[in-house]
């Protein structure tokens, strides 16, 4: 599955094991099995076989899994690593530096060698939470592993001693968040936004959503499935956009046939990288518009094999 085209992202207790048994009924389009916050150290042996189990029993492409270890300065988190054989990917928590995607990518080769997996395929989203991380994320974001960054709003909050309340769309954090999205773009990788936490927010989880896909974020992770269908829809171009997008490309085209760069469209001035962007829009639109409609009617869309994959290509335009 191509990791820019994941847009939810939905951290599920493995423990109990209700949480992940009901995940196949959301429309999420990734889940992040949680061995770290979400579960307590107590619980940690029951929910890898929990999650051990629901790899193993998993049909369909949906939801994509990729499993929350422990950081690599917690006791267990190799064990958390075997555990998550079978996933397409594992999140790398309070990522600071390359050193600590080094020694995860380590653990990784040997648990696929003893699994039997495909070497290198499974992949790594590595969580930005701190000041360390945020400046170690170019550094970070260049490992050959890992697809993308997703940046943990609440620990940088604590990191840095932010004040608890918050306010409008995430802009007190924007430049976190630029920082991040450009260092993942720069290594081909995607970004991912930080949780909206407020659960009775439907107006600034949208607010919120959509800047970050103004920003250059793919897709936003969630706590709670309510919040599924509102960050899916932000990061889906609408039909007014992909309208104007295919407007775009027509006109572009027709200028170039007559040995034009440029030509306004509908009172915009469209020069190539415009076309560009136009064009990525309306190729991302039929595939999400393809894979959400195949999923309601229960089928299960095209799938690619399960390798590390980067991209210079943007998840929406």
């Amino acid at each position: 599955m191509r990791v820019e085209r994941l847009r939810s992202w939905m951290f599920v207790p493995t423990s109990p094991p209700k949480f992940l048994d009901k995940v196949a009924s959301r429309p999420v389009d990734a889940i992040i099995p949680d061995l770290e916050d979400g579960v307590v150290a107590a619980e940690r042996p029951a929910g890898r076989a929990h999650l051990s189990r629901w790899l193993a029993e998993r049909t369909g492409t949906f939801p994509v899994p990729y499993v929350r270890v422990n950081s690599v300065t917690v006791d267990g988190w190799r064990d958390d690593v075997e555990a998550a054989m079978g996933a397409d990917g594992v999140v790398l928590p309070k990522a600071r530096d390359a050193a600590d995607v080094r020694r995860l990518a380590e653990a990784l080769d040997a648990a696929e060698r003893r699994a039997g997996v495909a070497e290198g395929s499974t992949g790594v989203i590595a969580a930005i939470e701190s000041a360390a991380g945020l400046l170690g994320a170019p550094e970070i974001a260049d490992h050959p592993r890992v697809q993308g960054l997703i940046f943990g709003a609440e620990d940088y909050a604590l990191d840095l001693g932010l004040p608890m309340a918050r306010s409008g769309a995430g802009e007190d954090l924007i430049a976190a968040r630029s920082a991040i999205v450009v260092a993942a773009r720069r290594a081909g990788a995607v970004a991912i936004d930080g949780v909206h936490t407020k659960l009775d927010d439907a107006d600034g989880l949208v607010r919120q959503a959509r800047l970050a896909r103004e920003l250059g974020f793919s897709g936003k992770s969630l706590f709670h499935p309510a919040q599924i269908e509102a960050i899916n829809a932000a990061f889906t171009p609408a039909a007014a956009e992909v309208a104007f997008a295919r407007e775009v490309v027509t006109g572009f085209e027709a200028a170039r046939a007559r040995g034009s760069g440029a030509v306004a469209v509908a009172g915009h001035l469209v020069d190539l990288p415009i076309a560009e962007r136009a064009r990525l829009l309306v190729h991302a639109a039929a595939e999400l518009q393809e894979r959400d409609r195949a999923r309601t009617a229960g089928l299960s869309p095209a799938s690619t094999p399960n390798t590390v994959h980067r991209s210079s290509e943007p998840a929406c335009g």
